[in-house]
């Protein structure tokens, strides 16, 4: 018994010796321990000049790193005679510009800019969509409402989740379903749809909308009525006539009246029919196949966007760059990121900095 008591004296005079090391290095030093918790429960300061010559190394560091970058922009993209940097600010991210305004997330907030680069919304919300007819969906405190391209609330957040308007109406998730609003906030389609398969591509387009039962996908009208039914395992909203669809677990497209146009095959499908062309995966790479099924862009890319003003982004090896329609490269691939061009900008990554670009 003297043996354990012993030991669990030298442990306790170990362990408070070990405190008090650790503490001193760290905030001064400890002149009374806790005998109970064993935390330190008084200090005694000890001021400790600053090494200035480890302070100045630092910044020279600092300064250098920003020297190099610089350095870096300007022969990787200033002298770039393909594209022209237009906007250039600080901001932590970027999207496309979308009915003259963008939307920016700065200071951890969002708000929206001009194609001059000056904030017209300053940034208070914590998510922001782009403007579509008009209004723009933005979170507060997880609520989503509907501004004005004043900032001006026009339908005051109280929405789970929310999308953007097109063809007047907007989808909005509210208990655990979803419907469709108008632009004053009234439920034209009343939320009778499920929410678990919720997704950013719900809205209508061309008269028709995506919607689901359980995990099928159909198409509906403005009054909410299934006009293709819910049959498939995956759909995407219509675009130049034509929708993706899964089944069978492979990707084809359909016409408005739900017949195949393009028969399922493909094994993962990117983006809508945009400017004749629409983007599929061929097992290991990307290309764009044209209406009929055609294989006009072949799959050599490892990612891939949607045509925008005539040119696709995509990505060879690491680096994200553009294609015309012929699937040439006219700017290179030199960018950690992208978005599509909109109002003749792109939002592009370099490092850590988002930059508007404008092609030559």
């Amino acid at each position: 018994m003297r043996k354990v008591k012993s030991l669990y004296k030298l442990f306790l005079f170990s362990f408070i010796f070990m405190l008090l090391v650790s503490c001193s290095s760290n905030r001064g030093r400890c002149i009374r321990v806790d005998p109970i918790y064993g935390g330190c429960i008084q200090w005694e300061y000890i001021y400790r000049p600053v090494d200035q010559k480890k302070l100045d190394k630092l910044s020279q560091l600092e300064q250098k790193k920003k020297r190099d970058h610089e350095r870096f922009m300007q022969d990787q993209f200033f002298n770039d005679k393909t594209f022209n940097v237009v906007l250039r600010q600080k901001f932590s991210y970027i999207k496309p510009f979308s009915e003259g305004l963008a939307a920016v997330k700065s200071g951890g907030k969002w708000g929206y800019i001009n194609m001059t680069g000056k904030f017209v919304i300053e940034p208070r919300f914590d998510y922001a969509y782009p403007f579509s007819e008009g209004l723009a969906a933005v979170r507060i405190d997880w609520e989503y409402g509907y501004i004005d391209k004043t900032g001006k609330f026009v339908i005051e957040p109280k929405f789970q989740l929310a999308h953007y308007f097109s063809e007047g109406l907007a989808a909005v998730k509210i208990g655990k379903k979803f419907g469709f609003i108008n632009k004053e906030g009234t439920f034209v389609i009343q939320p009778k749809f499920e929410t678990s398969y919720f997704k950013s591509h719900y809205g209508f387009s061309e008269g028709l909308s995506i919607a689901n039962i359980g995990k099928k996908f159909g198409f509906i009208n403005k009054t909410g009525t299934f006009v293709i039914q819910p049959k498939f395992e995956g759909a995407y909203y219509f675009s130049e006539d034509l929708a993706a669809v899964r089944s069978g677990g492979k990707i084809g497209f359909i016409d408005k009246t739900g017949a195949y146009v393009i028969k399922p095959q493909y094994v993962r499908y990117l983006t809508k029919f945009s400017e004749g062309l629409a983007a599929v995966f061929f097992g290991k790479k990307y290309g764009f196949i044209n209406k009929t099924g055609q294989v006009v862009i072949q799959p050599n890319f490892d990612d891939i966007g949607h045509f925008s003003e005539g040119l696709a982004s995509v990505k060879i090896g690491k680096k994200y760059g553009f294609i015309n329609k012929t699937g040439q490269v006219v700017i290179q691939p030199k960018f950690d990121n992208v978005g599509h061009f909109s109002g003749g900008l792109a939002p592009v990554k370099v490092s850590k900095e988002w930059l508007y670009i404008k092609i030559n």
